[in-house]
């Protein structure tokens, strides 16, 4: 990544698994968390020698150092979790380019209106912009897969968008709980009511105030000792 001085400027990559060790010894600043200590036979002392970090664990239990960009071939498994915490991570990474399942990368690139728009596009699309880059057939792998492949891009919004990310999934959550449900059905369930009286209540008992509880059935707010009205949604943890 060329500096504004002209210089190239090593790009420090956080790898989750299957890297090439010649790769990794013709860059600079490259770290890497493989998942098994076998693999790290396959690097040679002069990649080893040549500013190269290696991590050996679970990346979703480890502390990301600062990175520039992230290059990862994912499984299923911990693919969500892994996208969430990238975009969680501070300080901010220029770009992601990831390997995912086809589908779980249509789910993460899906437009509103559309069948695969769910819980997962939203909250991605919330946090950084997504694009998709290209498919990878499963013949490209020896021995190839049962499931097809695509690489997308991920850049983090800086700056983010200035809400409490924790009560916002809390409200897509009960939103997207089952696919053809309304709304409107979704947040008139006992679970939910109670859970968002709970909630409001807390909220209260933190700022000092006292707060009275009307049937979400019949109205959709909350009333404070203030008597402003408080969209019930906003509680939502």
């Amino acid at each position: 990544m060329p500096s504004d001085s002209g210089r190239e400027v090593p790009v420090q990559l956080l790898v989750r698994m299957r890297f090439s060790p010649l790769e990794a010894e013709t860059r600079g600043g490259l770290g890497g968390v493989p998942t098994a200590p076998r693999r790290l036979t396959a690097f040679s002392p002069r990649c080893l020698a040549n500013k190269l970090e290696i991590k050996v664990g679970d990346i979703l239990k480890t502390d990301l150092p600062f990175f520039d960009a992230c290059v990862a071939n994912l499984p299923y498994q911990i693919s969500s979790p892994f996208v969430f915490k990238l975009l969680l991570h501070r300080p901010f990474f220029r770009c992601a380019i990831l390997m995912f399942q086809r589908e779980f990368a249509l789910w993460l690139v899906a437009k509103p209106g559309t069948k695969l728009y769910c819980r997962l596009s939203i909250n991605t699309q919330l946090l950084a912009q997504v694009d998709h880059l290209m498919k990878v057939g499963k013949n490209n792998f020896r021995p190839p897969p049962k499931v097809e492949f695509s690489v997308v891009r991920i850049e983090p919004k800086n700056p983010p968008p200035p809400i409490n990310f924790q009560e916002w999934d809390g409200l897509v959550r009960i939103a997207f709980v089952r696919k053809n449900n309304t709304h409107s059905a979704a947040f008139k369930s006992s679970a939910v009511e109670q859970l968002m009286n709970h909630n409001y209540r807390n909220h209260c008992s933190l700022h000092n105030t006292t707060a009275a509880w009307l049937q979400f059935r019949r109205h959709p707010f909350l009333i404070d000792s203030t008597g402003r009205m408080k969209v019930v949604l906003y509680f939502v943890t």
